[in-house]
């Protein structure tokens, strides 16, 4: 399979590697599970959305409290006292063997040193993202959404280190680096093949054409990891692919690099960017990041002061943060603002599944309260729903309104599976669910393996690798159910759409073939008018949860600790896709000044 061909599984995959980091583990061993043939049944109708479902509710469910209410949500930039030095440790879960952004998905290990042009940034009032410029100035569109005009900052240097040398960052190192992720052979090629041409005004302007217009593209070339990296690098390497030598524009230099060991990153003492107080960043002389996977490790370094961040409630559970909070007065816990929605997704173009009765009954048997408590007791765990409230109304909703077949229903759900053609009400579905290998998909897979076998359904359960699921889930390559992951509203409306509806693309997860739904996707790439937006993002929600297209159970935020001393930590949505974002310093650090 051609690298390009990953393309679509750039965002997904980089939020699951920050959940697999957190829980210790990436790729495992594939367990093996058997299946029984489907029962036999008169086949149903396909989805037809005929009503429209009230606005959704994103209101956590009623809960006890644990040490998770304590935790910092989201946590505050602290600017008072700030001091400088120390080492930033951190436990590192990836190990790519090169480090060229062109190639690789797992490429947001290089925070610290690269920077990208605009990014998705933590929002100081809220815990939603936003699209700002990072090493750009700005942007501007034409009225016809078919040129976009970049303006630069100017001063912003490139890493004092050969063959680069401190040079400035200029609009001809930005046009190198768009180009080349709009290469044949570029990860990133389906999102930039949509430029038709890109050019260097000037020594700070970058026009970009693009084939068909787009109020998106913005989103489109820069929501992932796409570092600017100078022409220098890759013309050492050989002029194709960058080894483990990486410059950037950011606040840390790569001073060291070892494959499935770790890296040191030391403080640039040439960074452009100042912080709100107009004073010199990063603060840390140092960041290391240590290769560790082994969770007893992880917290064994935690406890004795070894690593300044690991334990999370993916991989210890409420009670395991509670006994390492005792034994580590003063534990920092953080939340994520991260829209984690975790659910259930189908094969839509195979029986039983193009019957929305069938995707109807399976949604009311899955009692999403009894899902929750299970998982956790704190009030920081919501329902999942495919968009942000944001995306769809100006307030906020109530939980009640999220339709009819959300609601944990059993007897309405065997009428449905009956009127589909299953005998009293119960069923066998022939293929295992399938579910990426890591601590907090095992327990989600239980937990809906024994929900749907007291409401009838027997359901096998298969562990693949992260690669593997994401490969056959993006790829349209599961067979009948997958544990669907995904994460929406902290990218965009257009993201969500593009990845969900879009037809004839690998992104189209859901199998969806509907004109209409394909209308509502190209309007919304090329619509700006924010009422109109909520409009449009009405009826993929609709369309969605009419069908129960995706059963979305949960939306677990990330809960992670540090040590008593780090302070700064900005754990928001996307923080880790641009290194400005995290500046963390230390309150024990030996310097008041750089």
């Amino acid at each position: 399979m051609g690298l390009n061909k990953f393309a679509s599984l750039m965002f997904a995959s980089l939020v699951v590697g920050l959940i697999v980091a957190a829980c210790g583990g990436g790729d495992e061993p594939a367990a093996t599970a058997t299946s029984a043939p489907l029962t036999t049944r008169t086949p149903g109708p396909t989805a037809v959305i005929t009503a429209t479902t009230a606005l959704p509710a994103i209101v956590p469910p009623v809960a006890t409290s644990s040490i998770l209410d304590t935790a910092l949500d989201p946590a505050p930039y602290e600017l008072e006292n700030v001091k400088y030095g120390g080492s930033f440790k951190l436990v590192w879960g990836f190990s790519n063997g090169f480090l060229d952004p062109k190639y690789i998905i797992q490429i947001n290990d290089m925070w610290p040193a690269g920077e990208k042009l605009v990014g998705w940034m933590p929002n100081e009032k809220d815990v939603y993202s936003h699209l700002e410029p990072i090493i750009a100035e700005g942007w501007k569109t034409s009225a016809d959404l078919k040129t976009y005009t970049i303006t630069l900052k100017k001063g912003v240097k490139w890493q004092n280190i050969a063959p680069v040398n401190g040079r400035e960052f200029v609009a001809d190192d930005a046009v190198f680096n768009i180009n080349r992720y709009a290469d044949k052979d570029s990860i990133r090629l389906p999102f930039y093949s949509q430029i038709e041409s890109t050019r260097a005004v000037d020594k700070y302007t970058v026009e970009i054409k693009i084939k068909e217009p787009t109020a998106w593209l913005m989103n489109d070339i820069f929501g992932g990891t796409d570092w600017m990296i100078p022409p220098e690098v890759i013309a050492e390497a050989g002029g194709s692919r960058a080894g483990t030598k990486f410059i950037g524009t950011g606040p840390y230099i790569l001073k060291d690099y070892k494959f499935r060991q770790g890296m040191t990153f030391t403080r640039n003492p040439d960074y452009w960017h100042k912080d709100a107080r107009g004073r010199v960043l990063p603060y840390t002389d140092s960041v290391e990041w240590i290769f560790i996977l082994d969770q007893a490790t992880i917290v064994a370094g935690f406890r004795t002061g070894q690593l300044d961040n690991g334990p999370s409630l993916t991989s210890q559970g409420v009670a395991g943060l509670e006994a390492i909070g005792k034994s580590v007065p003063g534990m920092r816990l953080h939340a994520s603002g991260l829209s984690a929605f975790v659910g259930l997704g189908f094969n839509t173009k195979k029986a039983p599944w193009n019957d929305v009765r069938v995707r109807r009954a399976m949604n009311m048997l899955i009692d999403k309260d009894k899902f929750a408590s299970v998982l956790t007791s704190s009030t920081k765990l919501y329902y999942s729903t495919p968009l942000t409230w944001t995306d769809v109304s100006d307030k906020p909703f109530n939980v009640d309104d999220l339709g009819p077949y959300f609601k944990y229903n059993p007897t309405e759900a065997k009428k449905l599976l009956i009127e589909a053609g299953f005998a009293d009400g119960k069923m066998k579905i022939a293929s295992p669910m399938e579910y990426a290998a890591n601590a907090s998909f095992t327990i989600y897979a239980q937990i809906t393996q024994e929900q749907l076998k007291q409401g009838g359904i027997q359901l096998d359960l298969a562990q693949i690798s992260t690669s593997e699921y994401f490969t056959k889930w993006y790829l349209q390559k599961h067979e009948d159910i997958s544990l669907n992951f995904t994460n929406t509203g902290d990218y965009s409306l257009n993201w969500y759409a593009q990845n969900k509806y879009k037809i004839g693309a690998t992104q189209n997860t859901s199998f969806i073939s509907d004109p209409a739904i394909q209308q509502a996707v190209t309007d919304i790439k090329a619509t700006t008018d924010p009422v109109k937006l909520k409009a449009l993002a009405k009826t993929l929600w609709d369309y969605d949860t009419q069908g129960s297209l995706n059963i979305w159970i949960i939306n677990e935020k990330g809960f992670g600790a540090t040590s008593p001393h780090v302070r700064n930590y900005v754990n928001r949505a996307a923080s880790g896709f641009a290194g400005l974002t995290f500046m963390p310093w230390l309150s024990d650090a030996p310097r008041t000044s750089p």
